[in-house]
């Protein structure tokens, strides 16, 4: 059975209360880089895998895109976004990576937000995808960076006597597979970690060009809020790769 956290009540009520405060690491530091790094969506067919709660399914119809399609694993992701971010362009599927069937060439867009980390046949979900893209069409997703995932005892950074944050410890880089790590209310989840060469390699062997990668740090505006994310200039949490089926 693929892992579904969000469809545990206590887990999805902290997730959203958290989500809905605009005052989250995806607020602050992911959505905005993954955003600003897209094609035009003017006219675009988009897929949203793992569309969550349907905000970035709305933003890309308000960006001008024809059609949208978002696929969750979730059902308590699915009502809030059939019930709070519903568009006569928009259409919701229950389904994982993994398992939804996607015809060929059928998109301009296909996007990711920080869901690849629970996929573990990478290269199968990655294959889909590129087969899945129309020519010229974009592959956008973004996912936890391989430094936050590779210690296979996850843990967070190193402080020295005064509480301080000292260095990030990194080990296991190369060993790619599984890892759990704590995340709200301690509740453990299963990831799985990849090196870079991994990832990238996969994409490019599947006939995807990479375009771009991002290493995003926190905006001005979230820094006001929470200054301690300045640490992102030491160690980013997140990484986006962007990537074009050329023809």
């Amino acid at each position: 059975m693929k892992q579904n956290l969000y469809d545990q009540l206590d887990f999805y009520q902290d997730y959203q209360k958290l989500r809905l405060s605009g005052q989250s690491e995806n607020d602050m530091i992911e959505q905005p880089a993954f955003r600003g790094c897209l094609p035009s969506l003017k006219g675009l067919r988009v897929l949203d895998l793992g569309c969550g709660g349907g905000q970035f399914a709305r933003y890309c119809v308000e960006q001008g895109a024809s059609e949208v399609i978002g696929v969750d694993l979730s059902h308590n992701m699915l009502e809030y976004a059939r019930t709070n971010n519903s568009h006569e362009n928009i259409q919701y599927l229950h389904g994982s990576l993994e398992d939804i069937e996607l015809a060929s060439h059928d998109y301009d867009l296909i996007t990711s937000s920080l869901v690849m980390d629970y996929v573990r046949d990478y290269e199968h979900v990655i294959n889909k995808i590129s087969r899945a893209l129309r020519n010229g069409g974009h592959f956008v997703y973004s996912t936890l960076h391989p430094h936050i995932t590779a210690r296979k005892k996850v843990e967070g950074w190193v402080r020295d006597e005064e509480g301080q944050k000292h260095f990030w410890p990194l080990d296991n880089y190369l060993e790619d597979g599984e890892r759990e790590m704590y995340m709200m209310n301690g509740r453990k989840a299963l990831f799985y970690h990849r090196s870079m060469s991994t990832a990238v390699n996969t994409l490019i062997q599947s006939g995807l060009t990479l375009q771009e990668i991002i290493e995003p740090t926190c905006t001005p505006e979230g820094l006001l809020i929470q200054p301690h994310q300045i640490s992102e200039v030491r160690r980013p949490t997140f990484i986006i790769f962007k990537t074009q089926k050329i023809a």
